[in-house]
């Protein structure tokens, strides 16, 4: 069930890892530098607004024209984005986003506080409750809401905010440069956009998923380093919205139940509205007929851990099936083999890498990119320094996240494989090993939800041979998973 409002405040989130590890000082007489981000999603907002508080002068440039609605409901209804591609999927914010927010943006986790949202006490659902402790119940909490109310007050407190203007209908077309240094690097002056040249100290790239800063970097002769794979997966989504506003009890966390071949998550949103995500193989044909509300409906309310919440006495489904697939992991570097490829310019968010959503992590990585990125402002203003430093940064503290959602895909598409008759030579990982010992072991749980909430490196598990150990142990002998459908009874309803 969600928490009362009354059980968590600002004031009983303590520091809870939202510091940077290159945390610099703000040293006196600071240059203030006159900033442009290219997308006003919600990791490019977030990013202005911890730069704007930090003294310098912000303009985000988004394509959309439409401005944030008056309403939660009316942001759901009637809000379009055609530059988030995601906006209508279920979203959980993990642990690392929600510290943040509590230290960083207070008054926009007030305004999330007031607007009905869902938070999920992650220790709940702990092998051992009683063990729990207070540092774990602070820090494995995960807030839940419609990505629209999310991106609504984002976008509200930065209209709001003194340094910060937001021109919406602006689109960019390309970056403007000085000619090449004596290494051939050019430095970033500002963008070309529809309504003309812009010129700034420092451009930042939040076009997400789909950035064109390869396209523009390349007109500049600044190479780029691209690695992409699809996850493998494919996404259907369903919306409800329950009769009376309240949510039925939460026996899982998110877990929705299971069918060999299908994962189910629920996530509770706000003001009485949750979504349903159904996953499966993309390679897996007869999930397509998921599509149908009815007869996904008819599998949820064949889920134990969430047939109460679809009874239609409870809820009924407020939207089509929305289908989503062949997402990638992907990383994008401007790089040209020594060093960066252009000075002045800098990525962050899902621009500088994106992982599979159901990890739930994209937001809280822009929040870790942007913490380092303002800590790096705060030691020089520099255009060489700040693309020299930021770049080890994102190695250090964002790049491993890439590599642990890869291995996260291998693990889960084994499982799917398996469960569908269809072997996978190999061990298993150890991630998927550590992972269910998690379910089995307090001291596993937490360190591994110290990773899942995105406070910890994935290496600050996987290379602590003490706790890989203990998760060998654990997992020799497991049994196979337990399904809530058989996979006949599973197609039997998909007709």
């Amino acid at each position: 069930m969600g928490l009362p409002r009354s059980e968590y405040t600002p004031a009983s989130v303590e520091d809870a890892g939202t510091r940077s590890l290159a945390s610099g000082v703000r040293h006196e007489g600071m240059v203030t530098v006159e900033i442009v981000v290219i997308g006003g999603g919600a990791g490019g907002l977030l990013t202005s607004l911890l730069l704007a508080r930090d003294g310098h002068d912000v303009t985000v440039l988004e394509r959309d024209e439409q401005p944030p609605p008056a309403t939660n409901d009316d942001a759901w209804d009637s809000w379009t984005r055609a530059g988030v591609s995601q906006m209508r999927q279920p979203h959980g914010f993990i642990g690392k986003t929600r510290a943040v927010l509590v230290e960083e943006l207070p008054d926009v986790w007030a305004r999330i506080q007031e607007s009905d949202t869902y938070t999920v006490d992650l220790t709940r659902f702990a092998p051992d409750q009683d063990a729990a402790t207070e540092e774990d119940r602070r820090r494995l909490r995960v807030e839940v809401m419609r990505r629209t109310t999310f991106d609504r007050l984002m976008a509200r407190a930065a209209d709001a905010e003194p340094n910060l203007e937001v021109r919406r209908g602006v689109a960019v077309s390309g970056l403007t440069a000085a000619d090449a240094d004596a290494t051939g690097v050019r430095t970033v002056r500002g963008v070309t956009t529809d309504a003309g040249e812009i010129e700034a100290d420092l451009v930042i790239d939040s076009g997400g998923r789909r950035s064109a800063a390869p396209r523009w970097l390349d007109a500049l002769g600044a190479p780029v380093e691209q690695w992409s794979e699809s996850d493998g997966f494919t996404y259907h989504s369903l919306w409800f919205r329950t009769h009376d506003g309240r949510y039925p009890e939460n026996v899982a966390a998110f877990f929705g139940g299971m069918a060999p071949g299908l994962l189910t998550l629920i996530f509770p949103g706000d003001a009485g509205v949750f979504g349903l995500a159904m996953v499966g193989l993309g390679s897996d044909k007869i999930l397509r007929r998921l599509r149908d509300p009815e007869i996904y409906t008819a599998v949820a309310r064949r889920l134990s851990p969430i047939a109460h919440w679809v009874d239609p006495a409870v809820a009924a489904p407020i939207t089509d099936v929305i289908p989503m697939g062949a997402i990638q992991n992907r990383r994008l570097r401007f790089w040209n083999g020594e060093g960066p490829s252009a000075f002045g310019f800098v990525n962050v968010g899902d621009s500088v890498l994106s992982t599979n959503p159901s990890l739930g992590r994209g937001i809280a990585l822009a929040a870790v990119g942007a913490l380092e990125l303002r800590s790096v402002l705060r030691q020089t203003d520099q255009p060489r320094e700040i693309a020299v430093e930021f770049d080890r940064v994102k190695e250090e503290r964002l790049t491993p996240w890439l590599w642990d959602a890869v291995a996260s895909d291998q693990g889960m598409r084994r499982a799917l494989n398996e469960a569908l008759g269809n072997p996978t030579n190999g061990d298993i990982s150890d991630r998927t090993r550590l992972a269910r010992a998690s379910m089995m072991d307090m001291d596993c749980w937490r360190r591994w939800n110290g990773v899942n909430q995105a406070f910890d490196l994935p290496s600050s598990c996987l290379d602590d041979p003490e706790l890989m150990s203990r998760a060998h142990e654990l997992t020799e002998d497991m049994p196979p998973p337990s399904y809530n459908l058989s996979r006949d009874e599973l197609v039997d309803i998909l007709g």
